[in-house]
C-alpha cells in the first residue's frame, strides 16, 4: 500500500469511529418517545394569529403573570 492509501484509510476509519460515538452519546442523551406523547401543560400554550387575535389554547393551568 502507498502512504496515501494507507492515510485515505486511517482518515475513513477514524471519522467511522468518530461518527459512532457521536451517535451513541446523542441517542442516551434523548428522552424516550413514550414520555414526549404525554405532555402536561403548566402554563397554557396560546397561539395566535399574525394580526394577534388568539386562535386557541392549550393546557389546563391558567396563571396570570404580572409583566
Amino acid at each position: 500500500m502507498t502512504k496515501i492509501t494507507l492515510l485515505v484509510t486511517t482518515v475513513i476509519i477514524g471519522l467511522t469511529l468518530l461518527s459512532i460515538l457521536i451517535y451513541t452519546t446523542i441517542i442516551t442523551e434523548l428522552p424516550n418517545t413514550a414520555s414526549l406523547k404525554n405532555i402536561n401543560y403548566q402554563t397554557p400554550l396560546k397561539i395566535y394569529s399574525h394580526n394577534n387575535v388568539l386562535i386557541d389554547q392549550f393546557g389546563e393551568k391558567k396563571r396570570t403573570t404580572p409583566l
